[in-house]
């Protein structure tokens, strides 16, 4: 279907969360630039402010979670995050913090 006010997986009426970005029941979206997709647990969609000009203009913005894992190693901390670019992959990102005895 070319409208983006029905779904083309079930046929059902999309509600609109911001303006340009639209969900279903069934787990599609539709964003403006993007077209359908299907939702994932670890996406968020918010607002970002993008400034033209003088004018400041709010678009939607799909974010990832970022999952994080704890181990504790003698007198150190290695804390791993894993973030989810919108390109799929994952990125690790390790920090070392030293606890004081």
């Amino acid at each position: 279907m070319k409208s983006s006010s029905f779904c083309p997986e079930c046929g059902r009426k999309m509600r609109q969360q911001f303006i340009g970005l639209k969900h279903c029941e069934c787990g599609i979206s539709w964003l403006k630039g993007t077209g359908f997709f299907y939702r994932t647990p670890d996406m968020i969609f918010c607002l970002k402010r993008i400034k033209i000009g003088a004018k400041t203009k709010q678009v939607p913005f799909v974010k990832y979670k970022k999952y994080i894992r704890v181990k504790k190693r003698r007198n150190f901390i290695v804390t791993s995050a894993f973030t989810l670019n919108p390109l799929g992959s994952k990125l690790l990102i390790q920090f070392l913090a030293y606890l004081c005895p």
